[in-house]
């Protein structure tokens, strides 16, 4: 590069560029939390947790507009019911729950934290990745009013 090529690159940048560039650091904080928003927003709704493609499901996921969870479901593994839920956090594209209250037998206690990563989400699909493990799942939109929590009928 020369040293003339070099003078009217930095010029470029003391002038209106360089304008814009700081103009544009002070939009960067409101345009991630629209984009925090608009996460927020894709993810309200049911969300069913399946072994096979959505057809049947073993638990099931509800994000909510005021930024709550509920979940509910069956593992394989325990014959017991499970529900937990709490607040909802978005930061680009790492989702957070706080556990605020829970069944003995939810993954969680309360004040316990899950985050992932969100792959993708759509009108159907929600692909996630768990920070933990970096196993990636994907769960599969329901009506609302499709959930079906299982009731406790254990002695």
């Amino acid at each position: 590069m020369t040293a003339r090529h070099d003078a009217r690159r930095t010029r470029r940048m003391t002038g209106p560029a360089l304008a814009l560039a700081a103009a544009l650091a002070g939009v960067v904080p409101a345009a991630t939390a629209a984009q925090d928003a608009a996460l927020l927003q894709a993810l309200q709704g049911v969300w069913c947790n399946s072994n096979d493609g959505g057809r049947t499901c073993w638990a099931y996921d509800e994000f909510f507009a005021d930024g709550s969870f509920a979940a509910c479901g069956r593992t394989d593994d325990d014959p017991r019911p499970f529900r937990g839920g709490g607040p909802v956090s978005v930061s680009g594209r790492r989702m957070c729950y706080t556990v605020a209250f829970a069944s003995d037998n939810f993954w969680l206690r309360p004040g316990g934290r899950y985050c992932t990563d969100i792959l993708s989400i759509d009108a159907r699909t929600h692909r996630y990745r768990d920070i933990d493990t970096q196993q990636e799942f994907t769960l599969h939109r329901v009506a609302h009013g499709a959930t079906r929590c299982p009731a406790d009928n254990t002695p």
